[in-house]
């Protein structure tokens, strides 16, 4: 506080808030007569800047209040005018420094950028030498990878193979002795059956011997009689009148009547020699009835022997002609387009005979508009070149290359493929024939369904002596067949398209590289683009190590069949297993899956009576059924039989069969549809009272 002090002047606050004014003025009389002690503290707080730290502040007018605020603020504004300078300055020298720093970093950066650069530059030399050098370690690992590859993908079909062998195996012996219980028990069934049997037989055939006798007796009568008739002058100059009439008109003569009664009587003795013979000879003995034949005809002067049917003489009487060769040749000139077909024959290491027949049967063809284009499999036998370069010298539609390593049959198919010009394009195995008029046929066909895209024929197989057997009279078009084996191989006509919008034949399947092949032409063409030829058109050789006399020859051949069929299941989202059939080797089994929902089978049974039949149809069917879901609907026409009746009563206890009452005439049609009202599932199984199952998988 302040003390003792009146009220300065405005005048007097002015002079203390600038105190240069009185001295300026020179004023010492001011300073002298009013600066006491509180006043020097006064003017020492203003010269200070402190006088707003006094507390409280003495009153002060309003004017003296302003000028003191004025003050203030003049003072405030010097001090931040002061501080704003020295920041400013602080800065510049901040700005200085920063601008040295930049122009340091600047050429640190340069430094430091060409530094980088060069760097950068022996890097990548380095990296591009490094990665160079990883490349050809790359490749070399990678050839080495893939040769490791192909041998892991070798030993993994290898082990598929086996995998498939065995479980064919596992699946032929779980058949087998389950056929073999089956069978089991149906001998000791027929055992009993056939004693039965041999007991009426030996009754029939003491009759059946006497009433021989009588008929031999009778037979014998009548020989003497018609003997007597040839003999009498009337037939001998009838007969002698015939042949003087045949000589006059130049006519053959045939068999006569009397040829014909000989002939008869000839088959009748050596028949009833035969049965007299078989009472005394063991089973197999032949040679006393092949004499009393020979004698026979000698006696009868006959110089043949009514022959049963036989393949040959199918081929006897349906075989080529001349006449049939001359019209067909007629008919090709005829034509204002042939189609052009090229034959592929791969060859490996062929004995000369049977090459040698195989490209004489193609060049013996009717038909003349073809090409044969064969691809050698780098035969080591000389023979092979020799022949084959002798065959295209001779004609010029044979065209040959040769390849300078063993490819087997896929790869040789496939090099025969591409020297191909035809349109058509069939397949001939190196020692098969194809009939002289196969291409005949084939070429009538082309012309008559230009939609088709693959064609094939029935086919025979021919021995190492040239005879003809076993002819296979085949089907139309049959997707199941054919899953069951090769329906369509010999002899297999398709259009060129076909064969190269496949890819022509995989290697991988050899044994069954034809079979592979169509199955991947069939998913690209409709049924109605299959056509069948139905003629004998080839001949599949049978010699030592072919397929042709034993289905079972070539192991492999099966394994790969599996592997194909399963795979074309596979493309198609068919869900199926592919077996070797257990019944007919050389033949294969799909086993369809079952659905995840399976429908219920009504199975109808329509009877009357016959207990016994329908006793043992319908435990069968309960006891031999692996498919679960099925009922049985057993139709009761007017049955009367009480054990038949009492039956019937037992099996409505089970809940797999009902019993629906005909009371009306017999009728197999309404009886049938009828049940088919009342049936519940969504198939329908029509079965005789008289089946018995005994496949358990037959549902």
């Amino acid at each position: 506080e302040v003390q003792g002090l009146r009220l300065p002047s405005e005048k007097e606050i002015h002079a203390f808030i600038d105190p240069n004014l009185f001295h300026e003025q020179g004023n010492v009389q001011l300073q002298s007569t009013y600066i006491n002690n509180q006043q020097a503290l006064l003017f020492d707080a203003f010269e200070k800047g402190s006088i707003f730290q006094l507390e409280p502040l003495p009153n002060l007018s309003q004017g003296a209040a302003e000028i003191l605020q004025a003050y203030n603020n003049q003072l405030v504004a010097k001090e931040q005018a002061l501080q704003y300078q020295q920041d400013i300055a602080q800065r510049d020298e901040q700005i200085s420094d920063f601008q040295k720093q930049l122009e340091e970093l600047k050429q640190s950066l340069q430094t430091q950028t060409e530094e980088f650069q060069h760097s950068l530059q022996t890097q990548a030399k380095e990296f591009q030498h490094s990665l160079q050098t990883q490349a050809k370690e790359f490749q070399h690992s990678l050839q080495t990878q893939k040769a490791e590859n192909a041998k892991y993908q070798a030993q993994a079909a290898s082990y598929r193979n086996q995998l498939l062998v065995a479980e064919n195996k596992a699946t032929t012996l779980e058949q087998e002795i389950g056929e073999l219980g089956n069978k089991r028990q149906a001998l000791q069934t027929q055992l009993t059956s056939t004693q039965n049997i041999l007991s009426e037989k030996e009754q029939s055939l003491s009759t059946q011997k006497q009433n021989t006798q009588k008929l031999m007796y009778w037979i014998g009568g009548l020989d003497h009689d018609i003997k007597a008739i040839f003999d009498s002058l009337t037939w001998r100059s009838g007969n002698l009148m015939t042949q003087i009439a045949l000589k006059l008109m130049f006519k053959r003569a045939g068999q006569t009547a009397q040829d014909h009664v000989q002939d008869i009587f000839a088959e009748i003795a050596a028949w009833n020699l035969s049965v007299q013979s078989s009472e005394i000879q063991p089973v197999g003995s032949t040679e006393k009835l092949v004499s009393a034949k020979e004698q026979i005809k000698k006696s009868s002067g006959l110089s043949k022997v009514i022959q049963p049917r036989s393949y040959q003489s199918w081929i006897k009487n349906y075989g080529l002609t001349q006449k049939m060769v001359k019209r067909m040749q007629e008919l090709v000139k005829e034509w204002e387009a042939p189609p052009f077909i090229s034959i592929v024959m791969p060859t490996y290491n062929t004995d000369e005979k049977w090459l040698r027949a195989a490209i004489d049967s193609v060049l013996q063809q009717i038909y003349p508009n073809w090409e044969l284009c064969i691809a050698d499999d780098a035969s080591t036998k000389g023979h092979v070149r020799r022949i084959l370069e002798e065959y295209a010298e001779r004609d010029k539609r044979i065209k040959l290359k040769f390849r300078s390593e063993n490819g087997h049959i896929s790869a040789a198919s496939n090099t025969a493929l591409e020297i191909v010009n035809g349109e058509f394009v069939a397949f001939l195995d190196h020692d098969d024939m194809l009939a002289r008029h196969a291409l005949f046929w084939v070429a009538q066909d082309i012309l008559d369904y230009p939609d088709v895209m693959l064609w094939y024929s029935d086919e025979d197989k021919i021995n190492e002596k040239g005879i003809r057997s076993n002819p296979y009279f085949k089907s139309e078009w049959n997707p199941d067949i054919f899953l069951s084996h090769n329906l369509i191989t010999h002899f297999a006509v398709y259009r060129k398209t076909l064969i190269e919008d496949i890819g022509g034949f995989r290697e991988g399947y050899e044994g069954a590289q034809d079979y592979d092949l169509v199955l991947r032409a069939i998913e690209q063409i409709s049924p109605a683009q299959i056509r069948h030829i139905p003629r004998v058109l080839y001949h599949w050789r049978e010699i030592a190590g072919s397929t042709a006399s034993r289905p079972d020859e070539k192991p492999y051949a099966i394994i790969a069949a599996q592997k194909a069929i399963s795979e074309h299941l596979e493309r198609r989202n068919i869900k199926a297993r592919v077996t070797e059939s257990p019944d007919i080797r050389g033949t294969l089994r799909v086993q369809y899956a079952l659905p995840v929902n399976l429908p219920l089978v009504s199975l109808i049974i329509p009877t009357r009576n016959s207990l016994k039949f329908l006793k043992r149809c319908v435990e069968s069917i309960l006891n031999k059924t692996d498919y679960e879901n099925f009922e049985i609907l057993i139709i009761n026409n007017n049955s009367d039989d009480p054990a038949t009746l009492d039956y019937m009563q037992q099996l409505e206890k089970n809940d797999k069969a009902r019993i629906i009452d005909y009371p009306h005439p017999f009728c197999y049609a309404d009886m049938n549809n009828q049940a088919v009202e009342q049936a519940q599932g969504e198939i329908i199984g029509l079965i005789n009272n008289d089946i018995e199952v005994i496949n358990r998988e037959w549902l």
